[in-house]
């Protein structure tokens, strides 16, 4: 699904949530933006789904090669904070 915020993109979405029961929220573990846009994310599905079952899923661990990449820690953590059933 888009990942912007233009108006087409959040009404395309929108459009993708009603009769959902799980939600993956994903980011690029070498873009820590998208790692701080996952509470976004999920504050919008929550809008849509009134159950959510949230997988956070780390794209890109193949670019694991600096200290700036997100952590396997990090990851750990954000799953906690935002109740995912699996990281």
């Amino acid at each position: 699904m888009p990942s912007s915020d233009s108006e087409f993109d959040v009404y395309v979405r929108s459009r993708a949530y009603p009769g959902s029961f799980m939600v993956f929220l994903c980011f690029a573990i070498d873009d820590r933006q998208s790692f701080r846009d996952i509470l976004k994310w999920k504050e919008e599905s929550k809008r849509y789904v009134p159950y959510p079952n949230f997988f956070l899923i780390g794209c890109k661990m193949d670019n694991r090669i600096d200290d700036g990449t997100v952590s396997m820690e990090e990851g750990l953590n954000m799953s906690r904070l935002i109740h995912a059933v699996k990281y």
